[in-house]
């Protein structure tokens, strides 16, 4: 098995990701960078012609930005810079993304869900589903049913539409960073 961890993983945190996966019966083979692991895959594929390239691979995966810079020439995949950003990956975007909805529903129904862990679960993983929708679709729909309860006991529906114009205005702030990351 080749594992592919994060920029940001130190020595110990790779170590511990090889004994889960040793305890789990696998043999591990070697632990990859991201980005270096995407980039070996591009290459492999055969997405370069004949000659010298520059490939530049942005990896928002969970909760880390991974850059990396490589050269590709004959075959050849030579990394030329790697840095990793914790905290400021893809859940960092759905974050805002649910935060904004939260405030949006609280206005529509009245009612706020910020401190209502469950519902804030199932709100995150709509906005990771929407984000993810806004890269195919002019918009995203996002309905959960059944959300939360008014003051009456009645439950309440989420059913709200986010825009390509919302996601980059609201994510504005995260944007310029990993800008200033890259």
């Amino acid at each position: 098995v080749v594992l592919v961890a994060p920029v940001c993983f130190g020595t110990a945190e790779r170590l511990d990701l090889i004994r889960v996966f040793q305890r789990a019966g696998f043999l591990v083979q070697r632990v990859r960078n991201a980005p270096t692991a995407t980039a070996l895959a591009y290459a492999e594929a055969g997405h370069f012609d004949v000659g010298e390239h520059t490939l530049i691979v942005v990896d928002l995966g969970g909760n880390a930005l991974d850059l990396g810079l490589f050269s590709i020439a004959d075959g050849v995949v030579e990394t030329r810079h790697l840095r990793g950003a914790p905290g400021i990956g893809g859940d960092a975007l759905d974050a805002l993304l649910a935060d904004w909805l939260a405030d949006r529903f609280r206005t529509a129904s009245g009612v706020d869900i910020a401190g209502d862990r469950a519902a804030m679960a199932r709100l995150r993983a709509a906005a990771a589903l929407a984000r993810a929708e806004l890269g195919a679709a002019g918009a995203a729909e996002v309905e959960l049913p059944y959300l939360a309860a008014d003051a009456q006991g009645c439950f309440v529906n989420l059913r709200d539409r986010v825009t390509p114009d919302d996601f980059l205005s609201l994510t504005a702030d995260l944007l310029s960073l990993y800008r200033a990351k890259i």
